[in-house]
């Protein structure tokens, strides 16, 4: 990222006491304009005036492979640094374990507000900020987000500034049009343009796009990569779809420092939430100011209070997405069915419970549908669902309140969606629900099911590259976990809400990719076995309302990665064992990084004793980490 601190290092070459040590030193600077060939004459030429020595002969007439043979010769045994705001260059410069990478980071608040006293408040006694001024200058520091080159920048001109608080909300207010007027940040505007000017073409658009975004706002990825599909900024390329191709964009955007990552998908590690720095922000407004030419595919209602779409929507012949969520829509008019280039229809609304929308006759017509969710198919009948088997590009289908009658033909239609990538059902009754997939579907990696299933191993057995499965009220037969040993990306398992009908789960297999493991509200369950080998990257294991469970799960001492151990709502026996269980102390001191969560919604008498021997934080945060819980246990054994 363009200011967090990588030209810091070439003005540290500079200093004698550190150069001095060496015999020779060179700092190259690479433009866009650099050639190759260029560059190793560069490099050629410093290293041996540095070093006193003669350039080889002829060499500004040797060939490039020449070029790189001498500076391979002088480069033996020396120590090369390289800077660069772009990781695929420094992946590409690892070409043996002893080449080490190091990220730098943005600065803690505490260093940020430090270097900013430094720079505002320099002629003040021992750089301290006044405290009429703490709160404004707060405000900045946080706003600069650890980023050196902007806190110098911003601090370096308020300090011309009278230290009133009046005259820096001034300033703060008015930075965008600071930052383009005043000569004392005309290098940080040329820092920032510098990133956006050596974007290719295809990533320029899709950065812009920031623009439609408020200051500070967290975005999520995946909303994201698809409005900037259906803006038309994804060019085509052979064998990818466009969502993999968008993915690709964000991830080189990241890559170049561009964006921030927010937070991680913890089963498949994918981005899930990003940010764009208020300064490149600034940049991306001014240059939308110049360009203008973001022209909206999307229409989106999400969160308002409409409840009816009108005829019209059918005159929107370019629409790519459309977004209801959390809206008073219920239904689609029929001229919804004209819209041949819709490509993704969000909506559900909450009243009492979650609701989806309903479709009618003629769904099929919109073939371009890939994300279609969540649509309550009561009130749709038979029809319908044999419709959406011709829906043939569909990657996401939620369904919710599907008739158990409906079982087979649903079954017919899911298994005609060759792309489908993430199913949810939601069963309507309490019937046993006959859905089985008829094909196998490798290309399905999410399944999220509420209802009995009927055929639950004939179901994972056609879908073995599954990575998330959710079951709620699902009625599990004893032995159930045997069927998902076979399928080795599984990351993401939950049981919920049902009648488990064996008495123990029994983990035998290993599960090799599974990281979260939520059992809640599992009635009929009155012991958990972890055999050695199971589980093994297990992360987050989360148990809640399992009433008979008495004992703490079998083998939990063999979860080497666990992090994360959450309980919640079980019973007073569960919480004593706990506490008093030698082997749980083992698996806190095996989990170098676990980090033990007390989250009991009736507070129990063993979590006001732990609190109280040890501090008050902990009860108000519901949280006793490894170390104080060692230290608790080491207390009440004397």
């Amino acid at each position: 990222m363009a200011g967090v601190g990588k030209t810091i290092v070439k003005q540290v070459s500079k200093d004698k006491s550190i150069f001095g040590r060496f015999d020779c030193h060179a700092w190259i600077t690479v433009s866009q304009s650099s050639t190759p060939k260029e560059l190793l004459k560069e490099v050629l030429d410093k290293f041996c005036k540095g070093g006193g020595e003669a350039l080889p002969q002829f060499h500004s007439t040797l060939d490039q492979q020449s070029l790189i043979d001498a500076v391979r010769d002088y480069l033996q045994h020396k120590r090369v640094l390289i800077t660069t705001r772009n990781m695929d260059v420094a992946l590409q410069c690892k070409t043996s374990s002893s080449v080490q990478i190091h990220e730098l980071h943005p600065l803690p608040y505490e260093k940020s507000w430090e270097l900013f006293c430094k720079k505002v408040f320099w002629h003040e006694c021992n750089d301290l900020c006044p405290p009429k001024l703490e709160v404004i200058c707060g405000r900045t520091v946080k706003r600069c987000h650890g980023l050196p080159l902007a806190i110098a920048v911003i601090g370096g001109l308020l300090s011309t500034k009278e230290k009133v608080a009046f005259e820096f909300q001034k300033l703060i207010e008015n930075l965008d049009s600071e930052l383009v007027t005043n000569p004392l940040l005309t290098g940080t505007s040329r820092i920032l343009a510098l990133s956006y000017d050596d974007l290719p073409f295809y990533l320029k658009p899709c950065f812009l796009y920031f623009d439609i975004y408020p200051e500070g706002y967290e975005i999520d990825a995946f909303s994201l990569t698809k409005q900037w599909i259906a803006e038309g900024f994804v060019k085509f390329e052979r064998g990818k779809t466009p969502e993999e191709v968008a993915e690709q964009y964000l991830i080189e955007l990241i890559t170049r420092s561009l964006l921030q990552v927010s937070s991680f998908n913890l089963c498949d590690g994918k981005v899930e939430m990003c940010r764009v720095h208020d300064l490149y922000r600034e940049m991306i407004i001014r240059k939308m100011d110049d360009l203008g030419f973001i022209q909206l595919k999307v229409f989106k209602f999400h969160n308002t209070h409409i409840s009816f779409l009108p005829k019209s929507i059918g005159k929107l012949q370019n629409l790519e997405t459309l977004d209801l969520r959390n809206t008073n829509v219920d239904s689609l008019p029929r001229e919804i069915y004209r819209l041949k280039k819709l490509c993704h229809l969000l909506a559900f609304t909450y009243r009492t419970w979650r609701e989806g929308i309903s479709v009618g006759h003629g769904i099929r017509r919109i073939t371009s549908l890939q994300t279609l969710q969540d649509v309550d198919v009561s009130r749709s009948g038979e029809k319908v669902i044999k419709e959406l088997g011709q829906l043939k590009m569909l990657r996401m289908l939620n369904l919710l309140r599907v008739q158990t009658q409906h079982a087979s033909i649903l079954s017919d239609s899911v298994s005609e969606m060759k792309k489908l990538e993430s199913l949810t059902i939601s069963v309507h009754g309490v019937g046993v629900f006959n859905f089985r997939f008829l094909s196998p579907m490798p290309q399905l990696k999410k399944i999220c099911f509420n209802g009995k299933l009927e055929n639950f191993s004939d179901l994972v057995t056609n879908a073995k590259n599954l990575v998330s499965l959710s079951l709620f009220h699902s009625s599990l037969a004893d032995g159930a976990m045997m069927c998902l040993e076979n399928m080795p990306n599984l990351a993401h398992l939950s049981i919920c809400d049902g009648e488990y009908e064996g008495k123990t789960l029994h983990f035998q297999g290993m599960l090799p990719s599974l990281k979260v493991l939520h059992l809640r509200n599992l009635y009929e369950l009155d012991s958990v076995i972890i055999d050695r080998g199971a589980l093994p990257i297990l992360k987050l294991f989360s148990l809640g309302g399992t009433l008979l469970l008495k004992d703490v799960p079998s083998g939990i001492q063999y979860l080497e990665k666990l992090e994360t151990f959450e309980i919640y709502d079980m019973s007073e026996e569960f919480e004593q064992n706990i506490c008093e269980s030698k082997i749980m102390k083992l698996v806190i001191i095996g989990s170098r990084k676990l980090d033990f969560q007390i989250e009991v919604v009736m507070l129990s008498e063993i979590q006001l004793t732990l609190t109280a021997k040890y501090h008050t934080s902990a009860y108000s945060a519901g949280r006793v980490t490894c170390y104080e819980l060692i230290q608790l246990w080491d207390m009440s054994s004397g």
